[in-house]
């Protein structure tokens, strides 16, 4: 399921990183080419994770890239723009929320912790 501002978002994506380093092929959601999985550098790209809350007006979808390297994802970026979130993470250099850092909760009990799930489109 992919609407417009999918493939129009892609398209600024891949033009944006093609003009980083053209050398890097890019793995797209909506343009997908087979035959990357051997690469040695590779940019991954999901233009609107959560397309049906986007189609629907909800605030629920984000950008995402991930940069991986010898079959190790070393870096990504997931943007959240209904709520202005930016959380970047790197091999070695932690992770941040909107340019903070950040850390994985020191929660130790299941019965402590909130969790939020999600079906894929079209699933009961």
């Amino acid at each position: 399921f992919a609407t417009a501002a999918d493939h129009a978002a892609e398209t600024a994506i891949i033009a944006r990183l093609s003009a980083h380093d053209a050398h890097i092929p890019i793995l797209a959601e909506e343009s997908a080419r087979k035959g990357l999985a051997g690469s040695e550098r590779l940019w991954v790209v999901d233009p609107i994770d959560g397309t049906l809350n986007f189609s629907q007006g909800l605030p629920f979808y984000c950008v995402l890239i991930g940069y991986v390297e010898d079959g190790r994802a070393r870096a990504g970026a997931v943007h959240a723009p209904r709520t202005g979130e930016t959380f970047v993470a790197s091999e070695g250099a932690g992770a941040t929320r909107n340019g903070e850092p950040i850390q994985v909760s020191q929660l130790t009990r299941l019965a402590d912790a909130f969790a939020v799930a999600s079906l894929g489109f079209g699933e009961t």
